[in-house]
């Protein structure tokens, strides 16, 4: 059975409406039991964003998130990823050059082949290699995972956005932006 869990508020509220019972003891997640540092700080954390979000929110109508929608969301959270992806030294290789030699490749393939019905599959297998080809290009180097040091915006800030970010989407996609 899993032990309830009581906030410092709620446990003086608690203790206040026992009055007859002499002791009362707090009651502690498991979780909180074993990993008080950790369980400590998510609270903290969750305190902190959650005044960020009252105190950015309020220069902000709905609209911001209301407008743009879930790829907005999308968006500002890949924002951050790049970010953190480059702090690291990850990057993603370019495929441009690839995708327009592949765009050619295939507008030639299809002017310089009438393509029967039957033939249909092999146009078809002919696409997807190609693109199986850009896809095991676009792959990450994990070998050059590096922790830099950002210059501007401290890395911690990038984790809170993307944590804000999913967030407003769980709110959003459930229709309570802004309401």
């Amino acid at each position: 059975m899993d032990t309830l869990v009581i906030d410092d508020d709620m446990a003086i509220q608690n203790r206040k409406s026992l009055k007859n019972i002499d002791c009362c003891a707090q009651a502690v997640h498991p979780t909180e039991a074993k990993y008080p540092q950790q369980t400590t700080m998510w609270k903290d954390i969750d305190r902190e964003l959650y005044v960020l979000h009252l105190n950015k929110n309020k220069d902000y109508s709905p609209a911001n998130i209301v407008v743009v929608g879930l790829p907005g969301i999308i968006v500002r959270m890949w924002d951050k990823m790049s970010r953190i992806f480059n702090l690291f030294g990850l990057s993603f290789p370019s495929l441009t050059k690839e995708i327009e030699d592949t765009k050619k490749e295939c507008i030639n393939f299809i002017n310089d082949n009438e393509i029967p019905e039957e033939q249909r599959k092999h146009f078809i297998d002919f696409l997807t290699k190609k693109f199986d080809e850009l896809h095991n290009h676009a792959i990450i180097d994990w070998s050059k995972f590096k922790e830099q040091l950002p210059e501007n915006e401290p890395l911690e800030d990038a984790f809170k956005d993307i944590r804000n970010y999913a967030q407003i989407a769980l709110i959003f996609r459930n229709k309570k932006w802004g309401k």
